[in-house]
């Protein structure tokens, strides 16, 4: 079992670099607006409380 997790592990470290690769490869080349300058987020959060305030 132990052996079998080793082979798991060596695999994904192996796959990492290619997915960080493949991933910044298709990055957005060009941002406009204020996310752009400031890189915020464009979504904006919901109205009303979180489910988990107090009242």
């Amino acid at each position: 079992m132990r052996r079998r997790e080793r082979e798991l592990a060596e695999q994904a470290e192996q796959a990492y670099p290619q997915l960080v690769a493949d991933w910044q490869a298709k990055a957005p080349t060009k941002r406009t607006g204020v996310a752009a300058a400031n890189g915020a987020r464009l979504s904006r959060p919901s109205t009303g409380q979180a489910a988990r305030q107090g009242s």
